[in-house]
């Protein structure tokens, strides 16, 4: 997927991470990069649907059908980005992130995320 989700192979002291950081951060970048392909779509003043009506029409010249085509793929490179971003937002609560892979491998959570008590001895 995207190198932000995961650092795998990438080293924080000393420390090779393979799992997401943070629920609450995948979130976040989640919702920013939507807001931000909705903001940036928001900006033009026609659908895909009307650019490719309006390209099928045939009345353009070819620098105006170029220049329709760009803001076509434009448009639909932001919304296939929108669309992996929410169905990602989607899957957050079923991923294990670093934190609660760190807590079992240390046996302080059980596989269900149960905490483990230790009684003193």
């Amino acid at each position: 997927m995207l190198s932000c989700w995961n650092l795998s192979s990438e080293t924080l002291s000393g420390a090779t991470l393979s799992y997401l950081l943070a629920s609450a951060n995948e979130e976040v970048i989640c919702q920013v990069v939507r807001n931000a392909c909705k903001s940036a779509l928001s900006g033009y003043h026609t659908t895909v649907e009307e650019d490719e009506k309006l390209m099928e029409g045939g009345n353009l010249n070819p620098r105006l059908e170029i220049a329709v085509g760009i803001r076509v793929g434009e448009k639909k490179v932001l919304q296939q980005i929108d669309k992996i971003f929410e169905e990602r937002e989607l899957e957050l609560d079923e991923l294990e992130y670093y934190q609660e892979r760190r807590l079992k491998d240390l046996g302080l959570v059980g596989e269900q995320g149960d905490i483990i008590f230790w009684e003193p001895k």
